[in-house]
């Protein structure tokens, strides 16, 4: 299990062997074994080629003005790994990073023993949506390669803004 984290770091750095690799297996296996949280948050997944960004930034600001606790997933990150995972604008926190990164831990050496090894960006995902089920009124995901069977959903609530 990680302490800190400059563990985690080396730990998703070396991930990066594994590089990105299309299909949803491992995702929706990782998913799986983590008890679906994907399916516990109120998400607004946005695809597109162009304009993700300000479609979400958009959203975000008219969700948190109407008091909504709003978290953001981001990827690639600029702001390495804490900025993948935002709640109300505010970065995931190293404590909390390294809490989520050893839930899902067992879980990924498990797919690596059935050489099923789940990416970096797989791993960052599936934190994420521990996270916001645990912590978000409202989830923005911007779409990733093959992200859209992950099935996220829209609530009643947000049709009313």
């Amino acid at each position: 299990m990680f302490e800190d984290f400059s563990q985690v770091e080396a730990f998703f750095q070396k991930r990066k062997q594994y590089g990105v690799k299309p299909g949803l297996d491992r995702i929706q296996k990782l998913l799986e074994l983590l008890g679906n949280p994907q399916e516990k948050v109120d998400a607004i997944h946005v695809a597109g080629t162009n304009g993700k960004g300000s479609t979400i930034n958009y959203l975000k600001n008219a969700l948190m003005r109407n008091g909504y606790g709003v978290g953001v997933f981001i990827s690639p990150s600029l702001e390495g790994l804490t900025g993948h995972i935002l709640l109300n604008e505010i970065k995931i926190s190293e404590k909390e990073l390294i809490h989520y990164v050893n839930v899902v831990f067992p879980f990924i050496k498990r797919l690596d023993r059935e050489s099923n090894h789940p990416t970096e960006f797989e791993m960052m995902t599936a934190i994420s949506f521990l996270y916001f089920a645990d912590n978000a009124d409202f989830t923005l995901i911007e779409a990733g390669m093959g992200a859209g069977r992950i099935r996220p959903t829209v609530s009643p609530p947000f049709c009313r803004l």
